[in-house]
């Protein structure tokens, strides 16, 4: 199962979706947003999403999607990834049904060297089995 967390991480090519490809910072921007491309979501299918990141060089995107309080699948990808709902093999594969998700816009940033996750924005939507 692909699991998506903060350890999940890299390079995305900057630019894209009409967003600037400057040097992320430790800087918080109010207007950062995501939101999803498509209407009804479900299992198997792709989803993409349309974002604005401001000067952030390396925006990154984690998906989560849970039936109640279980965690059936995660990815994370850039800001421009198509995710394919389920992915490949993960547990809402197995087990079918619907599930609530969130996509978090986030990006990599230093503190005193020390590299930690910056949250930007988030969209939550169901998706059908």
């Amino acid at each position: 199962m692909v699991v998506a967390s903060g350890i999940i991480a890299g390079p995305a090519l900057a630019g894209g979706n009409g967003n600037g490809g400057g040097g992320g910072g430790g800087h918080h921007d109010p207007t950062y947003t995501i939101s999803l491309d498509q209407s009804g979501p479900h299992l198997g299918g792709d989803v993409t999403f349309t974002t604005y990141y401001g000067s952030v060089k390396y925006p990154r995107i984690q998906v989560t999607c849970y039936q109640s309080d279980v965690l059936v699948y995660g990815e994370a990808g850039t800001y421009d990834h198509a995710f394919l709902l389920g992915g490949g093999w993960s547990l809402w594969l197995e087990l079918g049904g619907s599930a609530s998700c969130t996509a978090d816009l986030y990006y990599w940033g230093s503190l005193h060297g020390q590299e930690q996750f910056e949250w930007m924005a988030s969209t939550s939507f169901d998706a059908t089995g």
